[in-house]
């Protein structure tokens, strides 16, 4: 490009952008640590926890034109900590990934596409058409958490508190096999049973058996002449073994 001539309006133009511009890089500079500071530990909205970035809800260019007319006189020169305060007092913040931020740009450049009559939509989407059939969706795992977490809150909002609503019973229906007919056949078929199965319907068998002779008193626990009796020694009396001491003196 050639050299370009400017008028005097457009020269005082572009100096006020450049001064514009320099007094915003002064400004984020001042509370860039504060932002760095507010990022939280996963995304506000799929709840990833990769590629982080703190996005300030309100812009940067409001807040300044806001200090300007409430502090003319701190604004040029800036007092830092004026605008810190003010900054902490008005600014709120919200933790987002990079694939949101991505996400929500290319759909905000759509919408303006479509405003502006330069997008267009596939042929094959028809408003008006049946509703399609859509493919299975597998969610992330940071998907069904936020779906559990939603579920739950609607369950805490609906039964629980005093006003809450009270939670159905549901009747489960289970079989009742008294009114079946075993058939006749099973009680004279052979079933073949092996070695290891053989052994445990043994160890069933003799187990129950013990626990029925138990609780009647049949194993023998009930006789007195079965038990056996403990002697307690008295402390005066002396143990006699018939038998001298190696370390006695003779």
């Amino acid at each position: 490009y050639g050299p370009v001539a400017l008028t005097a309006p457009s020269r005082r133009l572009v100096q006020w952008w450049l001064e514009q511009a320099r007094n915003r890089m002064r400004l984020r500079a001042v509370v860039q640590p504060l932002i760095n500071k507010a990022r939280g530990t996963q995304c506000e909205i799929c709840l990833s926890r990769k590629q982080l970035s703190v996005e300030c809800i309100i812009p940067l260019e409001t807040l300044a034109d806001r200090f300007d007319a409430e502090f003319p006189d701190q604004f040029d020169p800036l007092d830092q900590v004026a605008w810190k305060t003010f900054w902490i007092r008005h600014q709120r913040y919200r933790t987002v990934c990079l694939g949101c931020v991505t996400a929500k740009a290319e759909e905000e450049r759509n919408e303006a596409l479509k405003n502006a009559g330069l997008f267009k939509e596939d042929e094959d989407e028809d408003p008006a058409g049946e509703y399609p059939d859509w493919p299975p969706v597998f969610p992330s795992a940071a998907s069904k958490a936020i779906l559990i977490s939603w579920y739950r809150r609607a369950q805490d909002r609906v039964f629980k508190g005093k006003k809450g609503r009270k939670r159905r019973q549901v009747v489960l229906e289970v079989s009742d096999d008294e009114g079946e007919d075993i058939p006749s056949s099973w009680v004279s078929s052979q079933v073949k049973v092996s070695a290891a199965s053989h052994a445990i319907a043994v160890r069933w068998l003799r187990t129950a058996r013990a626990h029925i002779q138990k609780a009647k008193g049949l194993d023998g626990s009930a006789d007195p002449s079965k038990t056996l009796k403990f002697r307690r020694r008295k402390p005066t009396e002396k143990y006699k073994s018939g038998k001298k001491s190696k370390s006695r003196k003779k």
